[in-house]
């Protein structure tokens, strides 16, 4: 197995017990892909034991703290060897927290009193039990192999090819970037995944690397068979499944080429005018461009596939046109500088909910340049093929994982188009959602309450529900005024320009524009003396009149924002008939999944603190 990560095990050789264990503990580690760097191994006659530690500790992505009652930091405790450990690893804390990671591991016992306060107050992996608990080495594993930080630089690599992709040729093609694919349950479709990349040419360009993250299925085997006789082609294995990103990581530590191609098993890339890869990632070097994404369209099998294709086509074509702004760094199809892509997700979670998203936010806040390739390749993706799915992928995946990510510091920091953005995105589905939610339920029960006061009841009780009803329809609209207002003072104090807050204030406006009853049938309650017939033949006129202009205004959006998209001619005249249905969609979308995606952030994040 390819060694991952780079490891140094620090113990207290006056714990004579535990020397057996922590050798058991390493071998198994260095069966798994772990370079373990342990004393009883490494360190022969003659070493000196500062220039030992001190070598081990500075040269190793992590550092194993093994937590036993004789385990002391002190710096005058020189004869157990854990001394000199404490006094570069406290100085590395010091100086250096974002670029290395000390695990205490708790072996026995509680946490020795002379720790000091930076190592007590770090979350520890317990691995007391005898024998060793599965599940808690599992949680080691996946640290050590796929949340390490980029290692330091230990000299030279030769193998890296040059950084310049116009000086190519032929034969260092192969050598000019690395495509990685996650394959997780996707037996049935490595075949058709291998298919596309030779009939594209990539195959035979450049290098592939397939990663089997934790399949319970046949993936691997099925893997291993496909690729034999490839020799571009390189098949890896992780024991238990570390979602997407966590595959992705590990690929992208094994990538020798300067430029990294994400895509997923399902989905291809195809190159529309010649040599388009070549001349993307020689732009990318002469620009200093961190990231490329393409086009995205899905293949559109039936009615729900074509409302996903008009969906893409707009939400990743069209409003990024417009808006000049990278909406999200799709991870199933994007070119990176490998630097780059390593600089990233050194940095991220680890949460696969939105987790393109968070790459796209740590990437512009280390203000990597990122470019759109709209004309020269695009990426063919299947969608969801059942209207479950649809709904689990953007409620449970995407809605949560926006707001996750959206509510962290980096994205609350952003500035410039990009910070307008994402910070509007997240005040109006915050703040404006509920108006949303509260729009038709609370028109609907005007005439109910109209209804029931004038034929049954008119007291007290009746006159403070109008009262509050009447007061809600007024500021309703206010509401929704306000929060444009809001938005549009956050878009100035990021841009800082006339024109560019202008652009964003008409975005805002149409984002506000669906709850339209909120205005037309306010004047219902503006008069006390109307009877029951008035009030829901009122109700049928205003209500209705406000629901088809919201449903009038929707569809012809569509048609506009269709019309402007790459896509050809033929394309958008199929996709107009779905145009109708678009609304529709949106409502799902839009109320339904964006209502369950807030209630599993309020449940996951806010009740829990």
């Amino acid at each position: 197995m390819t060694i991952a990560s780079k490891v140094f095990v620090s113990y207290s050789w006056d714990d004579e017990a535990h020397k057996s264990w922590v050798r058991h503990l390493a071998t198994r580690l260095r069966s798994d892909g772990v370079d373990v760097t342990l004393d009883q191994w490494h360190a022969v006659p003659g070493d000196q034991l500062p220039e030992f530690m001190e070598k081990a500790v500075r040269e190793s992505n992590f550092v194993l703290i093994i937590c036993t009652p004789n385990y002391r930091l002190k710096s005058d405790a020189r004869l157990g060897g854990v001394g000199y450990e404490g006094d570069i690893m406290t100085g590395e804390v010091l100086t250096n927290r974002n670029q290395r990671k000390f695990v205490p591991i708790l072996r026995s016992g509680e946490w020795a009193s002379a720790s000091p306060s930076w190592l007590k107050s770090k979350f520890y992996i317990d691995l007391s039990g005898s024998p060793l608990s599965e599940s808690s080495y599992c949680d080691l594993l996946k640290v050590l192999l796929y949340k390490w930080p980029s290692p330091p630089p230990l000299g030279p690599q030769p193998d890296i090819a040059p950084s310049d992709p116009s000086t190519l040729t032929v034969a260092t093609q192969l050598d000019s970037m690395t495509i990685i694919v996650p394959v997780y349950n996707e037996v049935h479709i490595l075949r058709d995944l291998l298919r596309a990349l030779r009939s594209e040419g990539l195959l035979d360009k450049y290098k592939v690397i397939l990663c089997d993250d934790g399949s319970t299925d046949n993936s691997f085997a099925a893997m291993q068979e496909c690729c034999s006789g490839i020799p571009n082609l390189k098949c890896i294995q992780n024991r238990f499944n570390t979602r997407k990103v966590g595959a992705i990581d590990r690929m992208a530590r094994l990538v020798r080429t300067p430029f990294v191609l994400t895509l997923d098993a399902d989905c291809s890339l195809s190159e529309l005018k010649e040599d388009a890869l070549e001349k993307l990632m020689a732009r990318m070097s002469t620009e200093d461009v961190s990231a490329s994404c393409f086009r995205i369209v899905p293949n559109d099998r039936d009615w729900l596939g074509r409302l996903q294709k008009l969906d893409y086509s707009i939400f990743t074509d069209a409003l990024r046109r417009i808006l000049g702004v990278p909406v999200c760094l799709i991870g199933q199809g994007v070119l990176w500088k490998t630097d780059s892509l390593l600089k990233v997700l050194s940095q991220h979670s680890g949460e696969f909910f939105g987790d393109d998203l968070e790459n796209t936010i740590i990437a512009l806040d280390y203000k990597m340049k990122i470019y759109w390739e709209r004309e020269s390749i695009i990426l063919m993706t299947n969608p969801k093929r059942t209207v479950m799915d649809l709904l689990k992928q953007r409620a449970l995946s995407w809605d949560f994982g926006m707001l996750r990510v959206l509510f962290g510091k980096r994205a609350l920091r952003l500035g410039g188009e990009s910070g307008a953005f994402y910070k509007n995105v997240l005040l109006l589905d915050v703040i404006a959602h509920p108006f949303r939610l509260m729009a038709v339920p609370m028109l609907l029960s005007v005439p109910l309450v109209n209804f029931l006061g004038l034929v049954f009841y008119n007291g007290a009780a009746y006159d403070l529900y109008r009262n509050s009803l009447a007061f809600s329809l007024k500021y309703g609209a206010s509401g929704i005024v306000s929060i444009w207002v809001i938005s549009t003072v956050n878009s100035f104090a990021c841009v800082r320009s006339l024109w560019p807050t202008v652009k964003w204030a008409m975005f805002n406006a149409v984002y506000l524009s669906s709850p339209f009853v909120y205005v037309l049938f306010y004047p219902l309650l503006s008069s006390s003396n109307v009877n029951v017939y008035d009030t829901l033949g009122a109700a049928m006129h205003w209500l209705g009149l406000g629901l088809l202009i919201t449903y009038l205004w929707w569809a012809a959006l569509t048609l506009c924002l269709l019309c402007i998209t790459s896509l050809e001619r033929k394309v958008k005249t199929e996709l107009i008939w779905s145009v109708p249905l678009a609304p529709f969609y949106y409502f799902i979308l839009f109320t339904v999944c964006k209502t369950v995606g807030m209630l599993k952030f309020l449940s996951r994040y806010l009740l829990t603190r």
